[in-house]
């Protein structure tokens, strides 16, 4: 859960920063608080169903171009949920504009560095293990008098011969 709300404020920072004006290409029109919250679902939706079949389909040209294709991919996703943004005017009172692809994949690229230079620095996605030690010698020698003193019984009730005594040195 917590994961789930950080990706969402990760995503909310990004579009914040790609709407603020940097980019004159991308803009909120209408009301900006809602606007921004519905896009940042919106986006973490578009991400999460549409982003692996497209990158599946396209998978041999991603490894063709050694992953840079990913960025197209994230540009394309950056338009849908632009036209997505469109039918939620009447929800929100506000819309993701985005006049062209070019825009979308400069925007993607910021959208991009901002939420890996946040999920870095929030930690989202990390595990903390928590890793329990046992001391194998303290166990070893609290029991070591009860597994020599089997031992000797073993040796000393079992019948063998010469070669067999495991306390002899071998014979050549």
């Amino acid at each position: 859960m917590r994961d789930i709300l950080l990706r969402f404020l990760i995503n909310a920072v990004a579009i914040v920063i790609i709407t603020s004006g940097l980019l004159p290409g991308i803009r909120i029109e209408g009301e900006q608080i809602p606007t921004i919250a519905l896009v940042a679902v919106l986006m973490a939706i578009v991400n999460a169903l549409i982003k692996p079949i497209i990158t599946l389909l396209t998978c041999p040209l991603v490894l063709l171009t050694f992953g840079l294709f990913l960025f197209v991919i994230n540009g394309l996703m950056l338009l849908i949920t632009a036209a997505l943004s469109e039918w939620t005017l009447a929800i929100t009172n506000g819309r993701l504009v985005v006049e062209n692809f070019g825009w979308a994949l400069v925007g993607a690229l910021i959208v991009s560095f901002v939420g890996m230079v946040l999920d870095r620095v929030l930690g989202v996605g990390t595990r903390v293990r928590r890793v329990e030690k046992v001391e194998v010698r303290y166990v070893v020698e609290k029991k070591r008098p009860q597994l020599d003193q089997a031992f000797d019984e073993f040796i000393n009730n079992r019948p063998f011969d010469d070669f067999d005594d495991p306390r002899q040195p071998p014979r050549r």
